[in-house]
């Protein structure tokens, strides 16, 4: 018996890709961190487990301080620290909490693990429904929410003005 129960804990252990295999997808756009918050914040209260950020949501956690009211959220939750390397194995590291004044106002330690082609993370629900885990993504191009409003009254339809005429040579297509 002491021989099947140290082969099951050797099991356990020395796969170094546990994650990798068995998780769940975060891809939803309201995980991105350019998304503004909507109505009522979203929380991650039944989280439990190893996930993968896919699609809208980016391709792995934020990784830097993501402004209050992002992520469909009051306080998104972004990786505090570097994601790990192929060869780290899964690895403890840091989540904080945006706040008014305060890019890490609340913190918990998570597990990452590099898979290859991405990482995993396994978290666990928040106790607040005001924290959220926040995706690197952008679920809008950048020219929708980057961009110059042409509102001058020379554009109008009904403008008569006189010479010189304007013209729009000079704008900018960046």
């Amino acid at each position: 018996m002491a021989c099947l129960l140290l082969r099951i804990h050797h099991c356990v252990t020395c796969n170094p890709l546990l994650g990798c295999s068995n998780y769940t997808y975060l891809n939803e756009s309201s995980r991105a961190m350019t998304y503004n918050r909507s109505i009522s914040y979203l929380c991650d209260a039944n989280l439990n487990g190893w996930y993968r950020f896919t699609g809208e949501a980016g391709t792995q956690m934020a990784d830097s301080c993501v402004n209050m009211y992002r992520c469909g959220t009051e306080s998104p939750g972004w990786l505090n620290g570097t994601h790990p390397d192929l060869t780290d194995g899964a690895v403890k590291r840091q989540v904080c909490f945006s706040s008014f004044d305060n890019c890490c106002h609340h913190s918990h330690e998570i597990t990452v693990q590099h898979c290859g082609a991405f990482y995993v993370y396994k978290l666990e629900g928040q106790s607040h429904c005001n924290l959220r885990y926040c995706g690197n993504g952008s679920p809008y191009a950048q020219e929708c929410y980057n961009y110059k409003v042409l509102n001058e009254t020379s554009r109008s339809k009904t403008y008569h003005g006189s010479y010189p005429y304007q013209s729009d040579r000079m704008l900018s297509t960046d």
